[in-house]
């Protein structure tokens, strides 16, 4: 009987496993042949030197926002997943410390480019010209970074579904935006199209966190969150260091 038991609950978890990651890597292919598309459609709309400078500013703020945001991404998943089930007031606390945490490193980030956009794009990149393109997408700081957080605590919940109607979605929402923006303003209706599809995925991830969690009776909670940001940090900070 004992046996059987565990026969069972172990083709249980087989089958969880290949329906996430099913899930995963139907969201990842999809959203990525969306998105080449879409680059497509932007080269062919900017040419090579636009183009590439659009890649340069796109290059740029990707650095700054996944080099710390997707270490707390995985320190989102990992704790989300094991409290998840055992320990509900847990995970309140620590929703509310991975999106308010989130958030200021978001904003920090942001000001850092804001200020810094001239130094280098004339230091760096040697293309002056860019420097206020590059402030612009300083918003995209504190979208990205919170998102890596939003996204960590979907994973967590074990969200792989969802996660791929948000990538679609968003994907579907900035394809016209970005077409458009690109066709009639050029390198700065593409830049606009950028940030834009970043806030868009930002808030469509946090819509199906709030639904989730008002199903699942779980509040997030902000007060106390200080004392969840050492345990944070003790597991993104060797991450973040290993990606610097």
């Amino acid at each position: 009987m004992f046996s059987k038991l565990q026969r069972l609950k172990s083709n249980q978890a087989i089958g969880e496993l290949f329906s996430y990651s099913f899930w995963s890597i139907l969201g990842t292919l999809i959203s990525k042949l969306l998105l080449f598309l879409i680059w497509i459609v932007v080269a062919r709309l900017l040419l090579a030197e636009r183009y590439g400078e659009f890649s340069i500013i796109r290059s740029t703020t990707l650095l700054f926002a996944d080099f710390v945001g997707f270490s707390f991404g995985i320190a989102a998943t990992k704790y989300i997943a094991q409290y998840f089930g055992h320990d509900n007031e847990k995970i309140k606390r620590l929703i509310g410390a991975f999106l308010v945490y989130g958030v200021i490193l978001g904003i920090l980030l942001c000001i850092i480019l804001y200020f810094t956009a001239g130094w280098i794009c004339v230091n760096l990149l040697n293309a002056e010209h860019l420097t206020k393109l590059l402030k612009y997408t300083s918003v995209v700081m504190l979208v990205s970074t919170l998102n890596n957080s939003q996204l960590g605590i979907l994973r967590g919940f074990n969200l792989y579904k969802e996660i791929t109607y948000i990538n679609v979605i968003h994907i579907l929402c900035s394809f016209p935006v970005y077409v458009l923006g690109t066709y009639f303003w050029g390198l700065s209706g593409a830049v606009v199209a950028y940030i834009w599809y970043n806030v868009v995925i930002c808030i469509l991830a946090q819509y199906v966190i709030r639904k989730f969690c008002k199903n699942r009776n779980i509040q997030p909670v902000y007060r106390g969150i200080n004392s969840e940001f050492q345990v944070i940090l003790k597991y993104a900070l060797p991450y973040f260091l290993s990606m610097f």
